[in-house]
């Protein structure tokens, strides 16, 4: 986890890593937060050189991410591994 870094902090670094071009207003709709919130963690994670602007863009630094491996930006925190048996015909 990155430390200073609060949770709205870290759930927009980590919308960013799975999509850098993602605006203000998805990432306020997709965390279900005003956008005067996400425009203030945005800042602050430039601020701290979590972020960087370029453009468009809000590209994060890539030491930053929190939650190392393979991100899915839908993933639940209960979310369990499933097994799937394929057919023989399938596993060709």
């Amino acid at each position: 986890m990155l430390g200073g870094v609060n949770e709205t902090e870290r759930d927009v670094l980590a919308h960013l890593h799975a999509n850098s071009r993602t605006s203000v207003d998805n990432l306020a709709a997709a965390l279900g937060l005003d956008r005067s919130q996400v425009e203030a963690a945005i800042d602050s994670l430039c601020e701290h050189g979590h972020v960087e602007r370029e453009g468009d863009r809000l590209v994060p630094d890539a030491a930053s991410h929190p939650t190392p491996g393979i991100f899915a930006a839908t993933e639940r925190t209960d979310a369990q591994p499933v097994e799937v048996d394929l057919s023989e015909d399938e596993r060709d």
